[in-house]
């Protein structure tokens, strides 16, 4: 049940980020979409199955790319509308100038790590989870 809220909300905000829903069923939109070979980007390859794009009067079309570096520049190229790339993809383009914009993540699970140097004030680390705001690793030592 989740995944399908979580379907629906994500095809919304595609939906609302391109076109409202009277425009996109008058003009039956096609909006391509980065897919990965394997499991792919299940998101939208369950949205089109069920359906969910042509209810909104929209057409999903999945277009094969390999990886996030990859799929960002297919963005910037206007190769594909809508990117499923990891967060420090999407950060490091933004920083080289590239204007590009997260609606949602795909993920809801991803293992990131913030690391500070030993010598940086960070008066929580030594508290643990969740007082210091994520896992408190820390110069090697677990907090």
């Amino acid at each position: 049940m989740r995944m399908r809220f979580a379907i629906g909300g994500l095809v919304t905000a595609l939906l609302a980020g391109f076109v409202s829903g009277a425009q996109a069923q008058s003009s039956g939109e096609t909006i391509k979409i980065q897919d990965y070979p394997g499991l792919g980007n299940m998101l939208f390859r369950v949205a089109v199955a069920k359906g969910y794009c042509e209810k909104h009067g929209i057409r999903c079309q999945l277009q094969m790319i390999p990886t996030g570096p990859l799929g960002a520049q297919a963005l910037l190229a206007k190769s594909i509308d809508m990117g499923l790339t990891p967060a420090e993809v999407q950060i490091n383009a933004m920083i080289k100038g590239a204007q590009l914009k997260a609606i949602g993540g795909g993920a809801v699970q991803n293992v990131f790590l913030v690391a500070v140097r030993a010598d940086l004030a960070s008066p929580n680390a030594g508290k643990g989870v969740p007082a210091s705001g994520g896992s408190a690793l820390r110069s090697g030592r677990r907090g």
